[in-house]
């Protein structure tokens, strides 16, 4: 997750920084091992049904963007540590219910998982009645 948020800083988008101070590790979408040793490793993205398409390909293109600045950083000889996760989207990628933040905009939500949830509980969502500008312009 601070991947994340570190690639809106380092393309100097701040409006996306409170969407990150709401959301916690558990708030995430999985991922496991395909099973195969390899390096790099690949780990398969566990869906989280909560989130909505959009909110999953934000995130996405911001770990891709993650993992360029990894691989070619600018002003470093380079990047310390392991590299980061290779996560695709198979066949075999299984869902979850996950655990659904409160309080984010209605396009963060997937509305086929909002549709199925008992009233009272998509109410103490609080979800804020407006779309949320994914975009990755400055």
């Amino acid at each position: 997750m601070h991947s994340r948020s570190d690639v809106t800083e380092w393309l100097r988008i701040r409006r996306h920084i409170e969407l990150f101070t709401m959301l916690l590790p558990v708030h995430m979408s999985g991922d496991e091992t395909d099973g195969v040793k390899r390096i790099p490793s690949t780990w398969r993205i566990v869906i989280a049904r909560w989130q909505s398409e959009a909110l999953r390909q934000f995130f996405w293109a911001l770990d891709a963007i993650y993992r360029k600045h990894w691989a070619k950083p600018i002003g470093d000889c380079a990047t310390p540590g392991n590299p980061p996760r290779l996560r695709v989207l198979t066949p075999k990628s299984r869902k979850e219910d996950g655990v659904a933040p409160c309080g984010l905009w209605r396009n963060c939500y997937d509305p086929e998982w909002l549709a199925g949830l008992f009233p009272h509980v998509r109410d103490s969502l609080n979800i804020i009645d407006e779309d949320y500008n994914f975009s990755l312009n400055a």
